[in-house]
């Protein structure tokens, strides 16, 4: 039985997880061993550790039922419940956790997170900002209460809390995001590009702050900025179906027919809602009659009527 514990110990340490597991089961399985809430707790850090949510659940809720207090497997069980999207029985572990320790911010964030999922916002808001006082040098409870204050559409306050998160952690790249993106919400266009495009020259491949860049553009009437951010967007995830319907529009008001055409054609290849909009292959259709491209305008009006039958009669 020692050695079994040796096995699944030094298994998990070097990543064999599925042998720990295993070892970790042989030992608990001795009637003289399953009552070993410390061994227990172990098995159900590796289980979660492979995602093994459902097994790794069980495993803390028999260690608890056997009388454990220990507050690893309580937060343990609180992580997992999570991920199984059981708030109400994560949020009971919570309190019990709280109960040994009332102004731990780790656990006053989950709760906050747990109660804003569950729609009680007030007290969620409660949670986060006792964790914002337990934690003043820490810049992620700030974004989270500013992340609840956004939901809430109370952006002014939300903004404010992004910036004294920001203050803490300047370089925050998360942070800086949702402070573009709360602007942007509040009409502060100007504002969200003056933050965005000092952090897409550190990160060219932050798709979350392209997307804040073309929609300030957007409502500043700068239909070139939106290309270049939408164009930007695209290089980094090519089959984005509402960019590409975007940038398409772009160049059809433009007159640029080739361009428009080149890119309805990549989002009707796509599996995007967008590709069964009969309109759409109507619209490619009439695209590519203009190009000359007779066969394809043929397909596409041929492609639209499949989806709507109606069109048949009306061409």
């Amino acid at each position: 039985a020692v050695a079994e514990l040796g096995i699944a110990r030094a298994s998990r340490l070097v990543g064999d997880f599925d042998r720990a597991v295993r070892s970790y089961r042989a030992f608990l399985d001795r009637p003289e061993n399953a009552a070993r809430h410390d061994v227990l707790k172990e098995l159900g850090h590796a289980l979660t550790e492979t995602g093994r949510y459902s097994a790794a659940r069980d495993i803390y809720l028999r260690a608890l039922g056997g009388g454990s207090e220990d507050p690893e497997v309580l937060w343990g069980a609180v992580e997992v419940l999570d991920h199984l999207n059981e708030d109400s029985r994560a949020l009971q572990f919570l309190d019990v956790l709280l109960g040994k320790d009332p102004e731990n911010p780790l656990y006053l964030r989950r709760q906050g997170q747990l109660l804003l999922r569950g729609g009680r916002r007030d007290e969620a808001m409660r949670a986060l900002q006792r964790a914002v006082a337990g934690s003043p040098g820490d810049a992620h409870p700030f974004f989270e209460v500013g992340e609840a204050l956004r939901v809430q559409g109370a952006y002014a306050d939300a903004v404010d809390y992004f910036r004294r998160g920001l203050a803490v952690e300047p370089t925050s790249r998360h942070g800086r995001v949702a402070l573009a993106e709360t602007l942007a919400l509040a009409g502060q266009y100007s504002e969200a590009v003056q933050i965005t495009d000092p952090l897409l020259k550190e990160d060219p491949n932050n798709v979350a702050a392209w997307k804040v860049r073309a929609d300030a553009w957007r409502a500043l009437g700068r239909p070139s900025e939106v290309l270049y951010s939408l164009k930007a967007i695209l290089l980094l995830e090519p089959d984005d179906p509402t960019t590409l319907l975007e940038k398409y529009r772009l160049h059809r008001e433009a007159g640029e027919t080739r361009d428009a055409y080149d890119l309805l054609t990549r989002l009707l290849g796509t599996t995007a809602t967008e590709a069964r909009d009969a309109n759409l292959h109507l619209e490619r259709g009439d695209l590519a009659a203009g190009l000359g491209l007779t066969d394809e305008a043929n397909r596409s009006y041929e492609r639209a009527a499949e989806i709507d039958p109606s069109l048949r009669a009306r061409r």
